[in-house]
């Protein structure tokens, strides 16, 4: 049956606190990857030197912060378009008449409907590196020493072939969970916009009552949408935009990040190579009882 009514739009309305809970999430991922390297060092290589981890750690921290800093331009280049597109409702022929053909309107439209979504193309690339990495990271402390340079689809290849290292490990069920259920399909929205073609979604601007402020949309496309069973379903109803399925797509990345750190932990601990008591970084508390130095970063 076909629609009489037109969708509502999902957007973020309160950016401040949707960047707030997510820069929450990423410290708390910091942290943990931070103490998985002391666990790593104390537990598995028994050396200070581990600097394919670190390098590992450094580059997830730095594609995270990147995609922040994108979206801080999506949304920054977003409220500039909107302030340009009121300004012209003020234009030289008076209050109330808008010029969508005015001066400089169709680089504002130009903007909205090619540049800023390259943005939101840019986090997508971002996103997808951390578990490149990550695979990374999981054969270093899985697979052992030499073998680290596997990247996520192959990782979720050794898993499902029967490989004894791999699907023996703990974290192997939370790979192919996170795999099934969301990182397969931002890898293949990746590979569509590197082999296939671009995916730009379309825009729209809304007048208020007083022809006094324009407020502008961007939206992702049906393509899009099709990669993620959740935003599809909520796409039924709604017309999705960039910024909210950017906030989505970070969320659930940390996430399911933190997700792996933990059982990665939990292998450690059980496959642990050091034997207690030679740990060569250690705390002590007030009773001069040693304790694991990664536990506050844990918490």
């Amino acid at each position: 049956m076909e629609r009489l009514t037109p969708k509502l739009i999902k957007d973020i309305t309160d950016i401040a606190s949707n960047l707030n809970e997510l820069r929450a999430k990423s410290r708390s991922f910091s942290r943990k990857i931070i103490g998985l390297g002391f666990d790593y060092q104390n537990k598995i290589s028994g050396k200070v030197s581990n600097d394919f981890f670190y390098e590992i750690r450094d580059s997830i921290s730095y594609r995270l912060s990147s995609c922040e800093y994108l979206f801080h331009l999506l949304n920054k280049h977003q409220g500039q378009d909107e302030s340009d597109l009121t300004q012209s409702l003020s234009s030289q022929h008076g209050p109330g008449v808008f010029q969508i053909f005015g001066p400089g309107m169709s680089n504002v439209f130009a903007m909205a409907s090619i540049e800023r979504p390259c943005l939101f193309d840019s986090i997508i690339y971002h996103l997808t590196s951390t578990f490149d990495y990550m695979g990374g990271l999981t054969e270093l402390i899985c697979g052992g020493e030499g073998r680290h340079r596997l990247k996520w689809n192959s990782l979720v290849g050794k898993i499902r072939g029967g490989s004894p290292k791999h699907t023996t490990s703990l974290v192997a069920e939370t790979v192919i969970a996170g795999h099934n259920n969301f990182v397969n399909s931002l890898y293949g929205h990746r590979s569509t916009l590197i082999h296939d073609s671009a995916d730009i979604g379309g825009f729209e601007y809304i007048i208020d009552d007083k022809m006094s402020r324009a407020t502008l949309h961007l939206f992702v496309t049906k393509k899009f949408l099709k990669e993620f069973p959740e935003l599809k379903a909520i796409g039924r109803d709604y017309k999705i935009t960039l910024r909210y399925a950017a906030i989505y797509l970070m969320t659930k990345t940390v996430d399911l990040l933190v997700e792996i750190l933990l059982k990665l932990r939990q292998d450690i601990e059980i496959n642990r190579k050091v034997p207690k008591g030679n740990e060569i970084t250690f705390l002590k508390d007030k009773d001069g009882k040693f304790i694991d130095v990664s536990t506050p970063y844990w918490i």
